[in-house]
């Protein structure tokens, strides 16, 4: 098969999937297609057993015309062994793999002659591979085969209004440089992208693409970060009351009663709710100036957690922007600064709730609170993964994040409303 140019962070090539330890999280509450080419593969296998073993455990849907596997009373995919591995891949190869199969965890674009590919950290086995990394993701950008088999599906995007693929590919670069800014917390960082994205906007709203390339010069100039950065900073002012109503929103659409991951992921909605002393009074309404209260009184244990993790949480959110191709992530009508909010929304929903599991285990002392912290990493990773995997389920959440801006998109007051910069 043919190499093409891809831009990739350097772990991709490093990726193997393993069934025990992933725990099947890709086969447990997906939809999974069968492309029909790979279907008729599985009918026209001998003996006639070894296609009935596989077609037996899928079905066509007639409301949206596709195969699918025909998840079992767990939810999970029936054609796994006892081992978590796919009997399929096990007994005929990774060519006999659906498409769908053969993409998870990637995300793959096309942009121009250059490809993009990233995984993502649904997949437990690539959220370690992600997370755990101790020095900034390192990008490169080179030949390589097409992964699985040539199956693997990808995006082709077509830049319009004057932008080109050299135009994506240096802001993208220049955003990554941004959030691995380590003088910066992570949340400085963000705000620094949203201040860049903010004026990237303008230049593509008023037809001044050209300009890209000095914007992206100034942002990323040693000058700016050590001189101009503070200043910008001081512009964002926290807005607890605000950060509050948005996430009471987000709780109730993510856990809200059609969700259909509510009971499994009560474990995470309880430790919110116990750590903040969400309590509703007698007519069921929450004071949001009670709860924003008992925010800041542990804003600097919430603080010193995400310090502690900060390299785990750049990880993560640099990958979260590469891989779902911020800042255009959502098409239509969605503004720069929308995809932006959502992108901080995910990024707050992930922090807020591993640091209220972690507090509601470990209620100890400041210094012992630490060292246990340190030891509980793993856990972050796999709860990173968990979250991760529950919110791509669940789209309600950016409706509400949308609906909090529908009206207002400016950048400085969606950042107010999510980030402490002090």
């Amino acid at each position: 098969m043919k190499k093409k140019i891809f831009f990739r962070p350097e772990y991709v090539e490093k990726f193997q999937c393993d069934g025990q330890k992933c725990k099947a999280h890709c086969c447990r509450g997906w939809r999974i297609d069968i492309d029909k080419k790979t279907y008729k593969s599985y009918e026209k296998l001998r003996p006639k057993a070894a296609a009935k073993e596989i077609t037996s455990k899928i079905k066509f849907d007639d409301k949206i015309d596709k195969y699918v596997i025909a998840l079992d009373e767990t939810g999970s995919c029936p054609l796994l062994d006892e081992n978590n591995f796919c009997i399929i891949q096990k007994k005929h190869g990774e060519d006999y793999l659906s498409v769908t199969c053969q993409t998870y965890p990637r995300s793959v674009y096309k942009i121009g002659d250059v490809h993009e590919i990233s995984l993502c950290v649904t997949c437990p086995v690539a959220a370690e591979l992600i997370l755990l990394q101790k020095e900034p993701i390192k990008f490169v950008e080179n030949e390589m085969r097409m992964p699985g088999a040539g199956k693997v599906t990808f995006r082709n995007i077509r830049p319009e209004n004057g932008l080109t693929s050299e135009h994506i590919f240096t802001t993208q670069k220049a955003a990554i440089s941004i959030l691995q800014e380590r003088r910066l917390t992570i949340e400085q960082r963000l705000a620094v992208l949203g201040f860049f994205l903010d004026k990237l906007d303008e230049l593509m709203t008023s037809g001044k693409v050209e300009e890209i390339s000095n914007l992206v010069e100034f942002y990323t100039s040693e000058k700016f970060i050590s001189e101009q950065v503070p200043e910008f900073l001081s512009a964002v002012r926290f807005d607890v009351a605000q950060f509050v109503k948005i996430m009471m929103g987000v709780l109730e659409s993510l856990y809200g009663k059609k969700s259909p991951f509510q009971r499994e992921n009560t474990f995470y909605l309880e430790s919110f709710t116990n750590v903040f002393q969400i309590v509703a009074n007698e007519n069921g309404a929450v004071s949001v100036a009670d709860v924003a209260k008992n925010y800041m009184t542990l804003n600097q244990a919430r603080k010193n957690f995400t310090n502690l993790f900060d390299t785990l949480f750049e990880n993560y959110i640099v990958n979260e922007f590469f891989y779902k191709f911020y800042p255009w992530k959502n098409e239509g009508d969605h503004s720069i600064r929308k995809n932006f909010a959502v992108l901080l929304a995910t990024y707050k929903i992930i922090e807020t709730f591993t640091f209220s599991v972690t507090v509601s285990n470990y209620q100890k002392s400041d210094s012992v609170f630490a060292g246990l912290i340190a030891r509980y990493k793993p856990n972050i990773v796999i709860m990173i993964s968990n979250l991760a995997h529950f919110i791509d389920h669940n789209a309600a959440y950016i409706q509400t994040i949308e609906k909090n801006f529908e009206n207002n998109d400016d950048t400085l007051k969606i950042m107010s409303a999510f980030l402490q910069t002090d």
